[in-house]
């Protein structure tokens, strides 16, 4: 009986375990450029696909900066990116154990098209992190971290650099909040509007979050910090406010702290993270 006992008490600490064990969150985070320039590709499909090449069930489109995130198991995977006007790509494998995010930039080439009528013009070439950072420090308003100011902080998780920010408060659970304006605030990672889930299950939420891309301090370069709207420059402003978005369907991170119905309702503060892969 006693040994009963004992086989019965392991076996409820293992599935204990098991339960208490969060779920693993692997992440892809790209970016894809044209070919020789700086040039964001908007708008093409990553396919997700097994070191066999066989599709799987995660398909995602690059924004209007050229970047993309999905959430993947551990595995070894290539990427089938497609955009109508280049040649399609097929990347060189990538394997995630447990909890890695991976980020990687791709460049694709003009294909080749005979067009009659249409007419092609170049766009403008996209800014690094670093360039468009030091262009909106000299508006003189918000505060800016760069990796020397961030390096004697805590960098176990990204909340911890923000700490002794003015402005700023961090929460011992984690939340990010401020304490102007409107006491909210909506977070980027290299121009990709995420939402911020402190402490939550990796992979419990739909979209990536910004624990998932920067679950600690050691990839950040530089984060721009707009505690309220005033102080946000107009070229972000569209996602310090996401409700003024014509048609936007870009869903509040959670409501904010000061009980307000939602913060696409009011005009909140910013916080852009730029890590390694775009600045």
């Amino acid at each position: 009986m006693r040994s009963f006992r004992s086989i019965s008490a392991v076996l409820i600490g293992v599935v204990l375990v098991l339960v208490a064990r969060p779920a693993a969150a692997q992440m892809i985070h790209g970016r894809l450029l044209q070919e020789g320039t700086l040039t964001p590709v908007a708008g093409a499909s990553v396919q997700l696909m097994d070191s066999r090449g066989n599709e799987l069930d995660r398909l995602v489109t690059t924004n209007e900066a050229g970047t993309f995130a999905m959430r993947v198991e551990p595995g070894r995977y290539t990427l089938r990116i497609r955009r109508i006007g280049y040649t399609p790509l097929i990347t060189p494998a990538i394997t995630l154990a447990a909890n890695e995010v991976f980020e990687g930039t791709y460049r694709v080439s003009p294909a080749t098209v005979r067009l009659t009528t249409e007419r092609i013009t170049e766009r403008a070439n996209l800014e690094l992190g670093r360039d468009g950072m030091l262009r909106r420090k000299e508006l003189g308003k918000g505060v800016f971290l760069y990796r020397q100011d961030l390096a004697a902080k805590d960098q176990s998780e990204f909340a911890s650099l923000l700490r002794g920010v003015d402005g700023i408060r961090v929460e011992a659970t984690g939340k990010v909040t401020s304490t102007e304006g409107w006491r909210c605030l909506y977070f980027m990672v290299n121009k990709v509007p995420v939402t911020s889930v402190p402490r939550g299950i990796p992979g419990s939420t739909q979209w990536p979050t910004l624990e998932d891309l920067v679950p600690t301090g050691h990839d950040v370069m530089a984060i721009e910090i707009y505690r309220e709207f005033t102080e946000v420059p107009p070229e972000f402003r569209l996602d310090a406010w996401p409700g003024q978005r014509p048609g936007s369907q870009r869903a509040a991170p959670t409501k904010a702290s000061v009980g307000r119905s939602s913060q696409q309702d009011t005009p909140c503060g910013l916080v852009s993270v730029w890590t390694r892969a775009a600045w």
